[in-house]
């Protein structure tokens, strides 16, 4: 199967992050998935107080979190939009005594089976 999906990446924060290794985690997972279906989606990186905006608005939760997941319509060339908190994840990597890339990895991971129709049940 070719490259089944595009990524395209947005980094509000200061922070670099090596999106060649985020997007070839992500390739790998639908690889895995044997996912068939080519599509489009963009991660973007923020901090706590954006997610926590987000996190309001959409969830009803005045909260940071580390990941949220946007689906776009049906129908759109997009599958949506995976937002990781960079501040977030950066504390649970620590916490986790895992290095920031593998946290960001994990949660965009996350983010993607949750745009592809997965939940936590």
């Amino acid at each position: 199967m070719g490259q089944a999906a595009e990524f395209t990446f947005t980094n509000e924060t200061g922070a670099t992050i090596n999106e060649a290794e985020i997007r070839n985690h992500l390739q790998l997972i639908l690889r895995r998935l044997d996912y068939p279906v080519k599509f489009k989606a963009e991660v973007v990186f923020v901090g706590d107080e954006k997610i926590t905006t987000l996190n309001a608005k959409f969830r009803e939760q005045n909260n940071a979190t580390d990941v949220l997941s946007f689906a776009d319509p049906e129908g759109s060339e997009s599958l949506g939009s995976i937002v990781i908190s960079l501040e977030t994840a950066d504390r649970q990597a620590k916490e986790a005594a895992v290095p920031l890339e593998t946290e960001v990895k994990t949660l965009a991971g996350h983010g993607l089976l949750h745009l592809l129709g997965y939940d936590h049940k």
